[in-house]
């Protein structure tokens, strides 16, 4: 199990969650044998959630973390790290001021994390999985999508279209989730 502290004695399962590397409250206490790993004693800090993750997707970014060549992840986390950017999930506690309530269904996007059973995350980067969704197609959105509609907002054609419609897009190496 999870070391406390003092790296001796065993955390409740319940207090302790993985922590992607852009949760920085306060009082979340990460363990010093692991960076992705946190004690929350007095539960999630504000605008934060604890989900319970049901899915998630695996993006080449997760696979470039697996060979130790994702610079953020030697960066901001360092190993041993859970990867995973993309969830699915459960609620499971929030904390004070948060946009989201226990027990609703969400998909969100984390940095790292996401290749556990509980996260913790910015309640900003949740969202209610769409109607007609299941869990797993929703985790297979975040990172995918995002990145795609980056993408057309570089070349001036996302959020609104531009006036004149005389604009072709070309979608190459079409292989993986964004093509």
């Amino acid at each position: 199990g999870a070391l406390g502290p003092s790296a001796r004695e065993p955390l409740p399962v319940e207090s302790v969650v993985t922590v992607g590397y852009n949760v920085t409250a306060p009082t979340v206490e990460r363990l010093p044998t692991c960076n992705s790993l946190a004690r929350l004693p007095d539960g999630p800090p504000p605008g934060h959630a604890i989900v319970r993750i049901k899915a998630f997707s695996v993006n080449y970014a997760d696979v470039t973390i697996r060979w130790g060549l994702y610079e953020s992840a030697i960066k901001y986390v360092g190993y041993p790290i859970c990867p995973g950017f993309d969830l699915a999930g459960v609620v499971e506690r929030v904390g004070p001021g948060a946009s989201v309530q226990e027990g609703d269904t969400v998909v969100g996007i984390t940095f790292f994390g996401a290749y556990s059973e509980r996260v913790l995350v910015p309640c900003h980067q949740l969202f209610a999985v769409p109607k007609g969704m299941s869990i797993a197609q929703a985790a297979a959105l975040p990172s995918v999508s995002g990145t795609a509609l980056h993408a057309l907002a570089l070349a001036g054609l996302w959020p609104s279209l531009p006036a004149s419609r005389n604009r072709a897009v070309l979608v190459h190496s079409a292989a993986g989730g964004v093509g």
